[in-house]
């Protein structure tokens, strides 16, 4: 099993495709530094890796935003980015409808 960010590097890995400007292995590589799943956890590099992926438009890298906003990891707890971040997340998903059926519209 590979090293701490070691996974970065190796061949097909995400690192390899988010630096080929693949927006899901953008996410997923937030995901990864956020969690420390592989890698030493990194709330910096998580936060620059979502935002690179929600630059392109995934809509995983929103939601990663959104809660790193939420919860303030890594950035100043902002509610008004956190809910534009997860609001994104939502259309771009095609889960307004669901929403809106939850809140009764």
């Amino acid at each position: 099993m590979p090293h701490l960010g070691e996974y970065h590097n190796l061949p097909g890995s995400s690192g390899q495709a988010a630096e080929a400007e693949d927006a899901g292995a953008m996410s997923h590589l937030g995901h990864m530094y956020a969690n420390g799943l592989g890698v030493e956890q990194n709330n910096k590099t998580a936060l620059k890796w979502f935002e690179k992926g929600a630059g392109e438009g995934h809509p995983n890298s929103h939601y990663g935003l959104g809660y790193m906003y939420l919860a303030g990891y890594g950035v100043k707890k902002d509610l008004q980015k956190a809910f534009r971040n997860f609001n994104k997340f939502v259309l771009k998903n095609g889960m307004h409808k669901e929403v809106l059926t939850v809140r009764g519209k």
